[in-house]
This record gives C-alpha cells, sequence and structure tokens, in this order.
C-alpha cells in the first residue's frame, strides 16, 4: 500500500500543474486544450519566468548557473556586434621572416595557349614556416690513462666541470622552460624527449636538469625579492575587483 506521500508526490508529477511539469509541456498542454490552457496560464507564466532569472537578475549566485548558460552582458544602446574582427580594427598578419630557401615558379602558358608571355614579375610571396631536422649534437669525452713510472700509479684525465652534468645548457633549458613555464609533468617531458627529440631519459635525469635550472634561477629571484621589498610602491594588478558594489 502506497504511503499518503509517495501517493501525494505521484499526483503532483501526474498532474499538469505538478512539479514534473515544465513550462514547454504545459504550453503543449494549453494548446491540446484551450479551457485547460486558461487554468494553466498563470502557472506558465510563472515558469516562464523562473526561466529568464540569472544572478544578475535575480537573488540568484552565480555559482548557480551553469558556465555554458551564463547570460552575455551587454548594454541596451550598445548594438549587438558580429564575432570576430570589428571594421577599422588593425590586423595582425604573420610577416615575412629571412629566408632559408627560395623557390622561384614561373606562370604557366596562357589558357589560350601561349607561351610567350613577358613582362614576368612577382607579385605575390608564400610563405612555408616549418622545422628543421632535428639532431642532437652529442659528444663523447674520452677520459684517457697513462703509467707513472716514477710513482708506480696511473694518471688519469678529469671531465670538465662545466660538462660533468652530462646534458648541455640549451636542454637543460629546454627541459626547465616546459617544466617551469608551461607546467609539463615529467613523465610528459620523458614521452616527448623519446619521440621528438629520440634521447631516451630516466626521471631522475629530468629531475637532475631541472635542480640545475633551480639553482641557476634562485639567486635572480632572490635579487628581485630583494627589490621589491625595498620598492615604495610594488605592482599592482590590472584585474578589477568589486569593493560594496564599487569597481
Amino acid at each position: 500500500m502506497r504511503s499518503p506521500r509517495r501517493a501525494s508526490v505521484a499526483r503532483s508529477r501526474s498532474h499538469p500543474c505538478g512539479a514534473g511539469y515544465s513550462a514547454y509541456r504545459l504550453a503543449a498542454d494549453a494548446l491540446k486544450c484551450p479551457a485547460a490552457g486558461r487554468d494553466l496560464g498563470p502557472r506558465l507564466e510563472a515558469l516562464a519566468t523562473r526561466l529568464r532569472q540569472y544572478s544578475n537578475t535575480s537573488q540568484r549566485p552565480p555559482s548557480a548557473e551553469s558556465p555554458y548558460k551564463k547570460a552575455r552582458q551587454t548594454s541596451g544602446s550598445s548594438p549587438r556586434r558580429k564575432a570576430g574582427g570589428q571594421p577599422g580594427h588593425t590586423g595582425y598578419r604573420q610577416r615575412l621572416l629571412a629566408q632559408t630557401d627560395m623557390c622561384v615558379l614561373p606562370p604557366p602558358p596562357c589558357t589560350c595557349g601561349n607561351t610567350a608571355l613577358v613582362g614576368v614579375k612577382p607579385y605575390h610571396t608564400h610563405q612555408v614556416i616549418d622545422l628543421p631536422p632535428i639532431q642532437m649534437e652529442v659528444s663523447h669525452f674520452v677520459l684517457q690513462q697513462a703509467w707513472c713510472a716514477l710513482c708506480a700509479q696511473w694518471t688519469k684525465a678529469q671531465i670538465p666541470p662545466e660538462h660533468a652534468a652530462g646534458y648541455g645548457p640549451r636542454l637543460t633549458a629546454l627541459m626547465g622552460e616546459m617544466a617551469g613555464t608551461h607546467g609539463t609533468g615529467r613523465r610528459t617531458l620523458q614521452t616527448f624527449c623519446a619521440s621528438v627529440l629520440q634521447v631516451p631519459l630516466s626521471l631522475g635525469a629530468i629531475q637532475k636538469m631541472l635542480d640545475r635550472v633551480l639553482q641557476a634561477i634562485t639567486p635572480h629571484h632572490e635579487a628581485i625579492a630583494r627589490q621589491a621589498r625595498q620598492a615604495r610602491v610594488n605592482y599592482i594588478d590590472e584585474i578589477p575587483w568589486f569593493l560594496t558594489t564599487t569597481l
């Protein structure tokens, strides 16, 4: 046997004015039955009003709105603008870079069949930008040893201190740029080095390079921090914030 509460909920869902009905279903019922439409008119208007409510037109918090259905804030006096560049907007085109190769394309024969064309001159330059083939620079330091007959011991060459890490400054700086500035994870760096640079690296080797970068930039960060603490006016963020409804 149904409880009174469940029976009430079932009746409200089946009733045209119940909670299970939306404004669209009420409108469909109103079209089917004019007499019922007069009774559902106030209910339909109330639901339609709720659908038009946003955080800036009601007491609803902004967090209750979907990020894909937020109302676009436009002034009533300004006309609706089309998306994209506006008339009079300065465009930004890809500028021509210093060329490393050039291919001159002569015009084909005319459509009439004439091949004796005169006044040949360039009219457009099409630029193609690509990465060069990545070939890593690998240097092998062969350490030699020699026997000293006077001391009766081996004298061995030592690795230069600037090459003791095993990875050069450009590769180390690249790892620091990708991990520090762009937030790339260690395993993503490992995959990038193996697939793009064709250099298999362990996670420990990547971490050692990042530690070298941190050690190199720490004095500069400390100098910036000292300068900021001694400045009379520090940097002001350009992002506006509202304080008591005042910008």
